[in-house]
């Protein structure tokens, strides 16, 4: 008798609405009066200073307040701040990359769980999660908050607005999306679903991520930003593998970016997973036009410094002395992840050296 495959539930937190297309920040007034808010809390980062008011104008007699002061990895003084500013509020809208994104989460986790609103700038794609990922200061750790009810209400995918996020920002964040992709197809509890999405996230980002570069190329970056959402679709059933932890860690112990972490660690981590992931890695090389998992770290390599980020550990803050202690971190995520590849993360760090 054959026995039963054992069944799996899927939970599906996606935004009520996703708006799509140059000028699609326009739609923010008439979904403001159609959740009828009337104390609406924006927060946004320093270097947006100036495009934020524009998002300011279309909020009109109803902006509350801006928080501007969202640094990179969300540090969990900032979400404080923004807290005790945004009490009182009746909607948040977010406007930036992924730590803005992932600071109104955590804001709206903290004061009630009012309807978000969310502009993204970068290709992190954390506007479709119900993650809020926050750096704890003191330990240089990242944690965060988990919870179904706190992704957007609305994404506004409008390229328009990302045409002054810097060309190294918008470039590795998009690696950021492959990386999504990439682990939802070696992930430990695969699902057809998501790796369809993942694997047409794929052909996107590589075909057309270079096209990108140019902020005025408003269609590729239209493209990127379906590929960056295809890419993590399904990521909150079948989870991160070991890319994402290796990430967290280092970006947060570092201040590396979210993006460059993914640059540098990609290659690295595909590698390493190849003889535990063979069917995933045969699918994802014949995406890249290659016929082995060999081939495809080294054509994945390739691709990253071709779009001119960091490729390395030693190109950013990170410090080789310390590295030690980031393994433990990494460690420490991965034995709460149930995984067994954290003995590993001293090594892995070193290759990425």
């Amino acid at each position: 008798m054959t026995a039963p495959r054992t069944h799996r539930t899927w939970r599906f937190s996606t935004p009520e609405r996703v708006i799509t297309g140059p000028g699609g920040s326009n739609a923010l007034p008439g979904l403001l009066e159609e959740f009828g808010a009337k104390r609406v809390y924006v927060l946004s980062t320093r270097s947006l200073s100036r495009q934020v008011k524009e998002i300011e104008e279309l909020v009109g007699a109803a902006h509350m307040g801006t928080f501007s002061q969202i640094r990179q990895h969300t540090p969990g003084s900032d979400v404080e701040q923004a807290v005790a500013l945004a009490r009182g509020c009746d909607a948040l809208v977010a406007f930036g990359g992924g730590s803005v994104v992932d600071a109104t989460k955590a804001v709206a986790h903290a004061i009630g769980k009012p309807p978000q609103i969310a502009i993204p700038t970068t290709l992190s794609s954390g506007e479709f999660t119900p993650f809020a990922g926050v750096t704890d200061e003191k330990t240089r750790r990242k944690g965060g908050v988990f919870a179904f009810d706190i992704a957007p209400r609305v994404v506004i995918h409008d390229p328009v607005v990302t045409k002054h996020t810097p060309e190294g920002l918008w470039l590795s964040t998009g690696m950021r999306a492959v990386d999504h992709a990439l682990e939802t197809l070696w992930a430990r509890t695969p699902h057809p679903y998501s790796d369809t999405l993942a694997a047409e996230a794929l052909r996107l980002l590589f075909t057309r991520l270079p096209d990108s570069r140019d902020s005025e190329a408003l269609d590729a970056r239209q493209d990127c930003l379906l590929g960056a959402w295809l890419s993590i679709s399904g990521i909150t059933n079948v989870g991160t593998r070991l890319s994402h932890p290796l990430g967290h860690q280092i970006g947060a112990y570092w201040n590396v970016p979210h993006g460059v972490t993914s640059c540098v660690a990609l290659p690295t981590v595909m590698r390493f997973l190849a003889p535990k992931t063979a069917a995933a890695q045969e699918r994802i090389a014949g995406i890249f036009g290659v016929a082995t998992a060999a081939e495809a770290a080294d054509v994945l390599e390739r691709f990253i410094a071709d779009l001119g980020v960091p490729t390395r550990l030693r190109d950013t803050d990170a410090v080789r002395e310390e590295i030690p202690r980031v393994a433990e971190a990494v460690r420490d995520e991965l034995v709460h992840m149930g995984s067994d590849d954290g003995d590993s993360a001293e090594e892995l760090l070193e290759r990425m050296w």
